[in-house]
């Protein structure tokens, strides 16, 4: 019996009645390789990228030379001018490769040192050594996941675990990074919830924590977040000896008063409610923010009322209230003084001090009192040609007026009543030409008891049919061109509540029964005030529903072309309309259809196609069939209800065949697809099968061979028959 020889070593195990007279070279030879793979050192250079290092069968032990060094338990690679793979294999081949040694990467420059058998291999750093172990296919650090109770470093430092949960590092500087970049402490952040970085010193000591920076560095604490909705630097204690700020100094170089003695600042932030500012022994001001940012300035006296709030202004003090100002006061009086003297003062009752002076004018004729908080204008004439009344009104039985003759305007007594009339004079001047009355509203204008003869006429009647604008109740908007009073200003015809506005023409049906709405410079807008169904834009038919019969609906999700209730809905882009023309159709099912410019008859309407059809829907049909195998007569699939024309033929069509039970048959597993196509092959006989269609069936029929669907082995690409003992699924599928 030939000999065998071991994965790892390649020690030779003599087989029965082999090496006879040579059992002592074999021996000697096997204790050298053991001695070697137990305690040898090795050197081995490699170059290049890549390098296979084979022990072949009987290989003399050699710690200097050879692929045998690799029998060594410590191998120390060197060279190479790049990342460098080593490859171990035994007697040729990495297969079965057993064995382990300690591997020292001292490639030139950084390059790292791959070992590798054929399966998963191991990478060490350029500079590190590691224990080395395979099991045949995976090359494994053993020192990779070290499970130790101490470790000592070259300079006695030592890591150890001297508690459960604890590690502990003797040495006086903990140094972290690679010198590329910023060095990294973090907290596990892979939990849920809040994670802390906690630094602290001993618990059994006063000693303190302390963050040093190198020269002239700065030692920055940055939230993750801004100060309103992100995280915040948090200090329940501070003591800062002197220095400064963002440069304003601090005048306190102690906290034991418990205040600084000085602070500059030039803007102040404070995320809090409450400033609270001491003058004497329980006597404060405190200022308070409130909800929407209301200010309280509150003064409390302990003893008394002398609380007072002083502004002294080297100017003016202004109060300017969006809203009211409200001036309080709980003893009753608010006095008004220029310079410490008081101009008067306001109680409940009512205003006492110096009177106002009414300055009489010339053209002022009648007489002008002042009594107590009232100013009286008698009735008498007012002269003069220019008059203005900017605020105020009159009241009681008195209208300033034209007194009639030419003199001017004066108090003229009015009877009680409406007014019946307004009638334009050469004295009552308007806008345009003479005698017109131009009438400026700020407000809205209402007419009560409007009949159907009631209107607004700008114009004569006798000028309706000239065009001349004309605006009546019981005939609506006639012939007319209105523009806003003002340029850039909108002009808005409103109906109210659930009323509508309705545009309609009255002429005879022809070209020019017709409304136009035109706009010379701008885009034309119209819209609805929200998306919702009830604000939408419906189009309809005269005489339908807007919800059974529109035609076009348009919402802020754009324009939809509802189901009909009955027939079919068109959007034509063609010169004809319905199903002669071309476009889309919407039926009452909801089905959408298309139609080319280039079909010429109604059978031109279809589905488009797209990736979620099912057979019947449009133009598609899809048509199975279990394969069991047959021969001589073809087997037909039944496609009729697709609508193809006589004579005609699907569009597209395709074959399939789909593994759908039994397990694997020809290297296809269940749910592999194999398309199926017209297919020959020659050998002793022409075999094979055809598939061909007529508009309503398509068939499958094969020629000289009782199995007569094959494909290629999906396993090594022969040709190979399909199973006929069930397991797949024809499939049909057709286009119009």
């Amino acid at each position: 019996m030939a000999s065998t020889y071991t994965d790892g070593l390649a020690v030779e195990i003599i087989g029965s009645g082999d090496k006879a007279g040579s059992w002592g070279d074999v021996t000697n030879n096997n204790l050298k390789a053991l001695e070697q793979g137990v305690r040898g050192f090795s050197t081995i250079a490699v170059t290049g990228t890549s390098t296979n290092i084979n022990l072949p069968d009987g290989e003399t032990a050699s710690e200097t030379s050879g692929d045998a060094r690799i029998r060594s338990s410590v191998v120390r690679f060197t060279g190479a001018s790049g990342n460098h793979t080593v490859t171990l294999q035994v007697g040729g081949t990495s297969t079965g490769v057993k064995t382990s040694f300690i591997a020292i990467n001292a490639l030139d420059s950084t390059h790292s040192l791959i070992i590798d058998v054929g399966g998963t291999d191991a990478t060490i750093p350029n500079g590190y050594a590691a224990h080395i172990h395979v099991n045949g296919t995976t090359v494994t650090n053993s020192f990779a996941n070290l499970s130790v109770d101490k470790l000592a470093l070259g300079n006695q430092e030592v890591i150890s675990n001297t508690e459960d949960d604890r590690v502990d590092i003797v040495s006086s500087t903990l140094q972290i990074g690679d010198g590329s970049g910023a060095a990294v402490i973090q907290s596990d952040g892979t939990g849920i919830g809040d994670r802390d970085l906690i630094l602290r010193n001993s618990t059994t000591n006063t000693g303190s924590i302390r963050i040093h920076d190198a020269d002239n560095g700065n030692i920055e604490i940055t939230p993750d977040g801004n100060v309103e909705t992100g995280g915040s630097v948090v200090i329940s204690k501070v003591d800062i000896n002197a220095g400064a700020i963002d440069g304003t100094s601090i005048g306190a170089n102690a906290a034991s008063t418990g205040a600084f003695t000085s602070a500059t600042v030039d803007d102040i932030v404070l995320d809090g409610k409450v400033i609270t500012m001491t003058g004497s022994p329980s006597d404060t001001a405190t200022l308070t923010a409130g909800t929407n940012g209301t200010l309280d300035i509150v003064t409390t006296d302990a003893t008394g009322t002398a609380a007072n709030i002083s502004i002294t202004a080297d100017g003016s003090v202004t109060l300017d209230a969006e809203s009211n100002v409200t001036l309080d006061a709980n003893g009753g009086t608010i006095t008004f003084a220029d310079d410490g003297e008081s101009l008067g003062t306001i109680t409940s009752s009512g205003y006492s001090g110096t009177a106002a002076t009414v300055t009489t004018n010339a053209n002022l004729t009648g007489p002008v009192t002042s009594s107590g908080n009232e100013t009286t204008i008698a009735s008498g004439v007012v002269t003069g040609s220019n008059f203005n009344i900017t605020s105020g009104s009159v009241s009681g039985d008195y209208l300033l007026a034209a007194d009639g003759t030419g003199g001017g305007l004066k108090w003229i007594e009015q009877p009680a009543g409406d007014i019946s009339g307004v009638t334009a004079g050469t004295n009552l001047n308007g806008g345009g030409s003479e005698g017109a009355v131009t009438v400026n509203l700020d407000s809205a204008i209402s007419l009560a008891n409007v009949t159907t003869s009631s209107k607004i006429i700008v114009g004569a009647d006798s000028d309706f049919t000239t065009g001349t604008a004309y605006i009546a109740s019981e005939g609506g908007v006639r012939s007319s061109t209105y523009t806003s009073r003002t340029a850039d200003q909108a002009m808005s015809i409103s109906p109210n509540g659930t009323g509508s506005l309705n545009l309609s023409s009255t002429g005879t049906a022809g070209p020019n029964s017709k409304i136009n709405i035109q706009c010379s410079t701008a885009p034309i807008l119209i819209e609805a005030s929200s998306s919702t169904t009830a604000n939408s834009i419906i189009i309809f038919r005269s005489g339908g529903s807007a919800t059974a019969d529109s035609k076009l609906v348009i919402q802020d999700t754009g324009p939809r072309m509802p189901e009909p209730s009955s027939g079919n809905h068109y959007f034509n882009v063609s010169s004809e309309g319905g199903t002669t023309g071309t476009g889309l159709r919407n039926s009452t099912d909801g089905t959408l259809e298309i139609r080319s410019k280039n079909s010429s008859t109604a059978d031109g309407w279809g589905r488009a196609y797209h990736s979620g059809m099912v057979s019947g829907d449009g133009a598609y049909v899809e048509v199975t069939s279990s394969y069991t195998g047959a021969s001589g007569a073809a087997i037909s699939f039944d496609i009729s209800s697709l609508g193809v024309s006589s004579g005609d033929v699907p569009r597209i069509l395709e074959l399939w065949a789909k593994r759908v039970s039994g397990g694997d048959d020809i290297g296809y597993s269940e749910g592999d697809w194999i398309k199926l196509e017209s297919r020959f092959r020659n050998g002793t006989n022409d075999v094979g099968y055809g598939i061909w269609a007529t508009n309503s069936t398509v068939n499958i029929k094969a020629y000289n061979e009782p199995s007569w669907l094959f494909a290629p082995n999906k396993s090594d690409g022969a040709d190979s028959a399909l199973s006929t003992s069930g397991g797949w699924t024809i499939y049909v599928r057709a286009w119009k």
